[in-house]
C-alpha cells in the first residue's frame, strides 16, 4: 500500500478544493521549524513561525503566554480564599 497523502484524504472527504496541498486560496495552518524534523526529530521543537487562519505569528508571538504566565505567578485561584477578588491573594 502507498503513501496517503493530505489530498488524498481531501479528495475523500470532497473538500479538496479547499484543503489537501499548501496552494493561494487554498486554507491551512503550518508550523515552520528549523531544520529537517525527518532526518532529526529535535528539530520538531525549533518552531520559528505557525501561521494559523492566515496570520503568522512570530516565536515571541509565541512565547508571550508562557511569559504572561510567569508574570501571574502566585495568584493562582487556589492560593485564594472564599470571595477573594482577583487582584489580591486571598488569606495564606
Amino acid at each position: 500500500m502507498g503513501d496517503f497523502l493530505p489530498l488524498d484524504a481531501a479528495r475523500i472527504a470532497l473538500v479538496d478544493k479547499d484543503l489537501g496541498t499548501v496552494d493561494e486560496g487554498k486554507l491551512a495552518d503550518l508550523i515552520v521549524v528549523r531544520g529537517d524534523p525527518l532526518t532529526d526529530l529535535r528539530a520538531a521543537a525549533d518552531v520559528r513561525l505557525v501561521v494559523k487562519n492566515g496570520r503568522v505569528y512570530t516565536q515571541d508571538e509565541i512565547l508571550a503566554p508562557a511569559r504572561t504566565r510567569r508574570k501571574w505567578a502566585g495568584t493562582r485561584i487556589e492560593n485564594r480564599g472564599p470571595g477573594a477578588s482577583m487582584g489580591a491573594p486571598g488569606p495564606a
